[in-house]
């Protein structure tokens, strides 16, 4: 993503991912992007990475699309204790031409 850190994390050292910083830990990561002076770091997946990071306390905020439908697979987003967070809708989009399923967008920040 332009004008943005952009750190991947992976078990591989030597993955290459041009434009982007390789750390093997969520812990590097977010000690990487504090030294870079990111005021807030967004965690894009997958499900491992997203687990880490809720068990770890490194998130104050969710924001997850809930699609309205139930497609096969095997990744899930993981589940977490719902009456820890704020949730509040902020969008939300019918099924159209361009998207087969509707979808809503939610935050949820962390109670404190």
């Amino acid at each position: 993503l332009a004008d943005r850190t952009n750190i991947v994390i992976s078990r591989n050292a030597d993955y290459d991912a041009p434009g982007a910083t390789v750390v093997t830990s969520l812990e590097a990561a977010l000690e990487l992007a504090r030294n870079a002076g990111e005021p807030e770091a967004f965690i894009i997946g997958g499900g491992q990475i997203y687990q880490l990071a809720l068990d770890a306390g490194a998130v104050d905020r969710q924001l997850l699309t809930h699609v309205q439908a139930e497609p096969e697979g095997d990744a899930h987003y993981p589940t977490f204790e719902e009456s820890e967070w704020i949730a509040e809708r902020i969008g939300e989009q019918e099924a159209n031409e361009r998207n087969e399923h509707g979808f809503e967008i939610w935050a949820y920040t962390r109670r404190r």
